[in-house]
This record gives C-alpha cells, sequence and structure tokens, in this order.
C-alpha cells in the first residue's frame, strides 16, 4: 500500500538521474492505487469534467433549418430533374453504364491485310435499366452511384415459386416481372438514364475496346494435367499408374506441410472470368447482334456484363450516355472496323510473291 513518496538519486559517472520509489506503509488509510492517490491530492491534477455536455438554446430559424433538411433526406428524389440538371457531352474520365448479352457461338471475319479472325457473336436483346441508384456524396441516399440492368424474364414457374419473398417485393415495387439475369453498372452522375430505358447493341461503336464478364464452362473436377497443363511422369518401366500424375509436391520433414496455393488437382471452371480489351469488329443493328474479336467465357446461351475499356482510346467520341432513337434511325444495318471486309466487297487481290 501506498502512502508517501520520497526522491531517490542514482548517479552514473558525472550524470545522476532522480526517480521515485514508494515507500510501502500499514495504515488502513493509506491509498492502494495509484487512483486513490490522486483523489486523496487533487491539487496535483487540474479538475475538470469529462465529456461535459454544452446546453445552447436552439432559435425557430435553426429548428425549422434542421427539420427541412430532415425532411429533404427522406423524400423522394426527382430522377428526371436531376438527370436533366447534370447532363452534358462526354469527357475524358466519364463512365457510362454496360450492357448485359446472350453468347451465340463464334464465326469468322477477314480484315484488309489478308487476315483471318475468330470473333464471337453476342446478342443484346431485351436489356434495360430497371433501377437508377445515386450515392449520398451526389445528393442520393445510397452508397454508390450505379444502374441495375435486366434482361430476360422467368418462364419457369418453379424457380419464381423458390424465390424469396423480398425479392419478389423488390420487383413488384418497381412494377416488373421478376427477371432472368440483372447487373449493376457504375457510372458517373451525368451518364444515369432513367428506368426503363433499352441499352441495345447501338449503345457500341465499331473498333472500339469492350471488356466482357461470364461464367466459364464448368468441367468439374479434374487432374494437374488437364487443370495446370503439367507434363505428367514418365512412362518407361518402373512407373505404375502415375503417367497422369504430379509426383513430389515438397512437403517433406522440411517445411512438413504444403504451403497455400499449391497446383493440384482440382474444380475446374464454374468461376467469374474478365476478358482483357476485346475490339468490336462488326455491329448487327437489326437483330442487336455484336461481332467480338477473340473468345470470350461461357457456354452458348449464357449471360455476359459488357462494358467499356478505360485502359483502351476510345476511336470516336461514344454515344453519352447511350444513343438517342433520332440517331439509330440513321445507322445502317451492318456497321464494320475500318480494317474488316465486308461480305460484299470484292475479293482480295495481292501483287504475286517475286521468285
Amino acid at each position: 500500500m501506498l502512502s508517501r513518496f520520497r526522491n531517490v538519486t542514482i548517479r552514473h559517472g558525472k550524470e545522476s538521474k532522480i526517480i521515485y520509489t514508494a515507500i510501502r506503509s500499514s495504515s488502513q488509510d493509506a491509498p492502494k492505487n495509484l487512483f486513490e492517490v490522486y483523489q486523496k491530492n487533487s491539487h496535483w491534477v487540474g479538475q475538470y469534467e469529462r465529456n461535459p455536455v454544452i446546453k445552447t438554446k436552439i432559435s425557430q430559424n435553426e429548428l425549422s433549418n434542421l427539420i427541412g433538411k430532415e425532411s429533404n433526406r427522406l423524400a423522394p428524389l426527382d430522377l428526371e430533374n436531376y438527370i436533366s440538371e447534370h447532363k452534358r457531352e462526354w469527357q475524358a474520365g466519364d463512365l457510362r453504364t454496360g450492357a448485359i448479352g446472350r453468347k451465340l457461338g463464334m464465326s469468322v471475319l477477314w480484315t484488309k491485310e489478308g487476315f483471318r479472325h475468330a470473333v464471337t457473336l453476342v446478342q443484346i436483346s431485351d436489356c434495360r435499366v430497371i433501377d437508377t441508384q445515386i450515392s449520398r456524396e451526389d445528393g442520393g441516399k445510397d452508397t454508390v452511384t450505379q444502374m441495375i440492368l435486366a434482361s430476360g424474364d422467368y418462364t419457369n414457374v418453379d424457380y419464381i415459386a423458390n424465390t424469396s419473398r423480398e425479392k419478389l417485393k423488390w420487383y413488384l415495387e418497381r412494377g416488373l416481372f421478376p427477371k432472368e439475369f440483372w447487373a449493376a453498372f457504375k457510372v458517373t452522375n451525368n451518364a444515369l438514364l432513367m428506368p426503363g430505358t433499352e441499352i441495345n447493341a447501338s449503345h457500341f461503336k465499331p473498333g472500339q475496346f469492350i471488356h466482357l464478364r461470364g461464367t466459364t464452362i464448368y468441367q468439374g473436377f479434374q487432374g494437374v494435367m488437364k487443370r495446370w497443363g503439367m507434363k505428367g511422369q514418365p512412362k518407361t518401366h518402373g512407373q505404375s499408374k502415375t503417367h497422369r500424375k504430379m509426383g513430389a509436391t515438397g512437403g517433406g520433414q522440411d517445411p512438413g506441410r504444403i504451403f497455400p496455393g499449391k497446383k493440384m488437382a482440382g474444380v475446374v471452371g464454374g468461376k467469374n472470368s474478365t476478358t482483357p480489351p476485346l475490339k468490336i469488329f462488326r455491329i448487327n443493328t437489326k437483330y442487336n447482334i455484336l461481332y467480338i474479336k477473340g473468345h470470350v467465357p461461357g457456354e452458348v446461351g449464357g449471360f455476359l456484363r459488357i462494358h467499356d475499356s478505360r485502359y483502351k482510346k476510345y476511336p470516336k467520341p461514344p454515344y453519352f450516355p447511350t444513343i438517342e432513337e433520332s440517331e439509330m434511325e440513321s445507322l445502317e444495318e451492318d456497321l464494320f472496323e475500318d480494317h474488316v471486309v465486308r461480305p460484299t466487297d470484292l475479293s482480295l487481290d495481292f501483287p504475286p510473291y517475286k521468285l
């Protein structure tokens, strides 16, 4: 128990240091801890009130302003006025919405240099905006500024019967039938669209780069040769049923375990995958089909999320926030990239090689 303190001086060479030591006392009135020490010696520290409550009078004008701000926060946002106020022409850095499409299959197109390229056909059909969300920073009530797009109505009644009540209520509040696929696209506040706006293939332009995100083809549990492309083991004498195995894993006595991330056998496919920037070679405005150079993930008939690439420059300014009906009427049925050969063009002629 502590009762009083005294100074103790420690000398080390020419320097001296003063420390404080406590003298024990058997008195019952002695403080038992430092809290009681400072209570009995309140003059050691300044007395103050912790977290004091400041009481001020609120005027009628301040109260009315607070009530007005709260009512504005709870009042529904007028989307039409908000979109018209923030509408402007496209500038570098603006982010517009994407689209939802279905994978139809693959074909080929030729360039004017004489090269043959494999292309993937993606159709954008019945893709509409079903909800527009505005973040608090932009004056709304949501966490981020984005638009939710959906495509396709459910034809399977059993799936609708097993859908949660909250999900069905979300669709019914917006007067919509449950959709087969939906996705959210982050946008800037000047690229927002009204719910019900249709997005089609004319939203994009030939020659621009896009990203596509889909679910890869599920291939089940596979070995290391198919999953990772390993070589396997020799097929000479002495090898017994190890031709397609990976061999040693390196987990002997030291380190005595296999590190996470080791390439081993496992499930292949069934995961979300995003392509690098791919170029649009051709657009069919009649059937809303995109001809995209290269291959994209997913099975035929699967849904794909399509959005502009922010790593490549636009060949021409894009339709912002989307194409208008007046501009769609003036478009041709087939739009081609500059270096792609049209089916109606003449055959390619190349000069003979010098022998």
